[in-house]
């Protein structure tokens, strides 16, 4: 009788057994590349020595008799000193988000062309080749599981095109399963862009849903209409590469049905 049931109990606990690491450590192995990423920091990313900027030019010596200036009458001097201490309200300091956009602006202009700084204060690079994989949990009303998502496209200008592969699989994960399809996901023409910072992404895509029925060793697809969005946030260790937090949310309709799910994941990228 214990022999039979731990039978039948096997077939969800020993799925558990694995995603439980694999849960966990995803967020480890994200803080291990950022570590890994801040003490190998290349020459580019950091930080420029005040009084070697772009825009400081050598100063060539000038003759002194071009430099001495007339005699002031001593009150004169003491007048435009008097008047010059008054300041005015508006002018008692610059403004400090129109310097940083200033600062912001000059280390760019020392970066290669299509480069920009993101929200890390890292050099950026969108632009040509686009592969993403990465995994994670998901789960929606009738679905919880392991979530999958891969992506490959190019980038131009900033802005990427291509194809996406993302799944929630249900069955055999986490030990519970919800009633519903034994897998949600599809294969969809993806859009992606950065909002403001070019490590923070936003994403949407459209295409081919279904569900699947997995049993005794088979997959029976229903194909039917799927669309997912969500958003990415990159660190890049460099301006091309580098690990990704991502949040999407998956929808599929299939044979009449609604499903819905929300996942987080870990993932890898060529910007």
């Amino acid at each position: 009788m214990r022999a039979s049931f731990w039978r039948k109990r096997s077939k969800t606990a020993l799925p558990f057994v694995f995603s439980l690491p694999l849960a966990f450590s995803l967020p480890l192995v994200f803080l291990l590349l950022v570590g890994l990423s801040l003490v190998s920091a290349p020459s580019w990313a950091q930080p420029a020595v005040e009084g070697d900027s772009l825009g400081d030019v050598e100063k060539e010596d000038v003759p002194k008799e071009d430099v001495e200036k007339e005699d002031v009458p001593k009150e004169k001097v003491s007048q435009v000193d008097s008047a010059g201490s008054e300041e005015s309200p508006g002018d008692s300091s610059p403004d400090e988000s129109t310097a940083e956009v200033d600062a912001k602006a000059q280390q760019e202009a020392t970066l290669p062309p299509g480069t920009r700084l993101g929200l890390w204060g890292r050099p950026v690079k969108r632009q040509g080749f686009h592969f993403q994989l990465g995994f994670g949990v998901g789960g929606g009303p009738d679905t919880v599981g392991l979530f999958h998502e891969m992506e490959l496209g190019w980038t131009t200008r900033g802005y990427t095109f291509g194809m996406v592969h993302t799944f929630i699989q249900n069955k055999g994960f986490f030990g519970t399963e919800k009633g519903g399809p034994d897998l949600i996901g599809g294969w969809m023409f993806q859009f992606k862009m950065p909002i403001y910072w070019p490590d923070l992404v936003v994403k949407v895509a459209l295409g081919l849903g279904g569900t699947h029925e997995q049993a005794d060793g088979k997959i029976i697809a229903h194909p039917g209409f799927g669309a997912s969005y969500g958003v990415d946030f990159h660190f890049p260790i460099w301006p091309r590469f580098g690990p990704t937090l991502s949040l999407v949310f998956l929808n599929v309709t299939a044979e009449g049905q609604h499903h819905f799910g929300a996942s987080g994941g870990l993932a890898i990228t060529l910007f």
